[in-house]
C-alpha cells in the first residue's frame, strides 16, 4: 500500500486548515482490487494512508483523532514518571514562562542559588537584635563611637517596628525603597531630604551586608536601592551677627516659658542659659540626643584651668579636644552655675524649639557662629579647627572671612546682664586675657 504526506500548502494552492476531519474511504485500483484510505489534516499537514482491511483503516483513524485532539489542546501523550500533581505544576511553570527566552531549568537553578528555605531564615527582628549585639561589642572595643552606636540603634529600631515580624527573605528592594521614600520629619510631615535618605539607607545597607556575611541572605536588597546623587552646594556657613547673638542671650535670660501659652507655669528665669551659652560661645554640637552637649558633664568644664575638655566619648569624631573658655563665657557660667542651672534642663527640646523659632535660628547656627567668630577675632584657622573639631580645610572653605575682626571682638564682649569684662583684655594664644604690665627691675 502507498503512503503520502504533503506540506501544509503548495505554491498556488489555497491555504489548508491546520486541523481537518479524518475519514475512511473505500477505494478501488484499476485492477479491480478494493482498499481503504484514511485521509485528513493534522498540524497543517495533509495525511493519507492506504489499508487492505477496513478494520485496520478504522483503527488508524481513531488513533489519529486522539492525536489530533491532543495537539489541539496543546498536550502531548508522553510516558512520564511525574505524578498528576507534578505534571500540573510543570504546566503552570511553562505557562508563567511564556515569552521568556531562557528554559525552565535556568530559572529553577537561579531560584535554588538564591532562595533560603523559611525554616533556615530569621525574622528581621531577630537579625537586628543580633546585629546590634555585634555592634555593642565593637563599641566596647572602640571600633565605633557611642554616637554611631546610638544612631544606628535608633534607625534600626524604627525599621524593626515596621517589619520586625517579616522574614529576611521577604525584604525585597521595592519594599525597602518604599519604606525610605515614605519617611517624614517635622510637624508638617515633610519628606526627608536626599542627604537624609542616603544616610538612613546607609544604616540599612550595613545591616543587610552583615546578614549576607552571616549567610542569612544570599543577596543584599539594598544593592538595587540606589542612593541620591547630591551635588556639592555647600558654601559659607550660615551664622548670626553679634547684635543678634546679644539679643538671643538677653531673650534666654528673661525666658520663663512659652509666651504664647497663658496657662503656663513660669520657669526659673535663665534656666536655659548654660545650654545656649555653651553652644554659642563654645561651639558644642547642639543635639541633646546625638550631639556633644547631651553627653557633656559639668566636670568637663574646667573653670580653674580655663578649658572645656571634650573627651572621646563626648566627641562626634571620637577624638579628645579642648575648647578655651573665653572671659565672657566664664561670666555666663559663673552667673548661672551648673549646680543650679543644668546643661540639659527638663523639657529642653520643647522650649528650645520655641526659643529658636522666636529668634529665627537654624539647627547648627550657634556652632557656625562660634567658629566664624573665633576665626574673625584671632585670625587662626588652625586654632579654630582644634577647638571646633573640624579640619583646617573645612574651616577655610566654610568659615574664613565671614566676620570682621571688629564684629568678632564685639561678639566676645557679650556678657550677662549686670556684669562686664575688664577693660584691659588682649588677645594671647587664641584667648582674650588681661594684659599684665611689665615690671621694671
Amino acid at each position: 500500500m502507498s503512503n503520502s504526506s504533503t506540506p501544509a500548502s503548495l505554491p498556488g494552492e489555497k491555504k489548508r486548515k491546520k486541523y481537518g476531519k479524518f475519514t475512511v474511504q473505500r477505494m478501488k485500483h484499476p485492477t479491480g482490487t478494493v482498499y481503504w484510505r484514511v485521509a485528513g489534516t493534522i498540524n497543517g499537514k495533509r495525511y493519507r494512508k492506504n489499508f487492505q482491511e477496513k478494520s485496520e483503516a478504522t483503527e488508524e483513524k481513531q488513533r489519529l483523532e486522539v492525536k489530533q485532539r491532543a495537539e489541539q489542546n496543546y498536550e502531548k501523550v508522553v510516558m512520564t514518571s511525574l505524578s498528576r500533581e507534578e505534571c500540573e505544576e510543570a504546566k503552570i511553570a511553562f505557562k508563567m514562562l511564556e515569552g521568556r527566552k531562557k528554559p525552565l531549568s535556568y530559572y529553577v537553578r537561579y531560584a535554588l542559588d538564591r532562595y533560603r528555605e523559611a525554616e533556615f531564615e530569621q525574622t528581621v527582628e531577630t537579625s537586628i537584635d543580633e546585629y546590634l549585639k555585634h555592634k555593642r561589642i565593637e563599641h566596647q572595643r572602640n571600633i565605633i563611637t557611642a554616637v554611631q552606636l546610638r544612631t544606628m540603634t535608633t534607625q534600626l529600631t524604627k525599621f524593626k517596628a515596621e517589619y520586625g515580624e517579616k522574614l529576611l527573605g521577604e525584604m525585597d528592594p521595592e519594599l525597602i525603597r518604599n519604606y525610605l521614600n515614605n519617611l517624614t520629619f517635622g510637624e508638617n510631615n515633610s519628606h526627608i531630604s536626599p542627604k537624609t535618605f542616603n544616610n538612613k539607607r546607609g544604616y540599612l545597607n550595613t545591616f543587610f551586608r552583615f546578614c549576607v556575611l552571616k549567610d542569612w541572605l544570599m543577596l543584599n536588597p539594598l544593592d538595587k536601592v540606589p542612593q541620591f546623587t547630591i551635588k556639592a552646594k555647600r558654601g559659607s556657613a550660615e551664622t548670626i551677627t553679634a547684635e543678634q547673638a546679644e539679643a538671643l542671650m538677653k531673650y534666654v535670660e528673661d525666658y520663663d516659658g512659652d509666651p504664647d501659652n497663658p496657662k503656663r507655669k513660669p520657669l526659673p528665669k535663665g534656666i536655659f542659659v548654660p545650654y545656649f551659652a555653651l553652644c554659642l560661645f563654645a561651639g558644642l554640637r547642639p543635639d541633646i540626643r546625638t550631639g556633644e552637649i547631651g553627653r557633656l558633664k559639668k566636670e568637663h568644664i574646667r573653670l580653674d584651668t580655663g578649658v572645656i575638655l571634650i573627651e572621646p566619648e563626648v566627641s562626634k569624631v571620637d577624638e579628645k579636644r579642648a575648647i578655651k573658655i573665653q572671659p565672657n563665657l566664664r561670666l555666663w557660667l559663673e552667673k548661672y552655675p551648673l549646680d543650679e542651672y543644668p546643661i540639659v534642663p527638663n523639657r529642653l527640646e520643647y522650649h528650645r524649639k520655641i526659643i529658636r523659632k522666636k529668634n529665627g535660628l537654624d539647627h547648627n547656627v550657634l556652632r557656625h557662629t562660634f567658629i566664624s567668630m573665633i576665626v574673625g577675632a584671632f585670625q587662626s584657622v588652625g586654632d579654630a579647627a582644634l577647638q571646633a573639631g573640624n579640619s583646617e580645610n573645612i574651616i577655610r572653605k566654610h568659615y574664613l572671612d565671614l566676620k570682621t575682626e571688629a564684629e568678632a571682638d564685639e561678639f566676645w564682649r557679650i556678657t550677662p546682664e549686670g556684669t562686664s569684662l575688664p577693660s584691659n583684655l588682649v588677645k594671647v594664644g587664641g584667648r582674650f586675657d588681661e594684659s599684665k604690665s611689665l615690671q621694671v627691675i
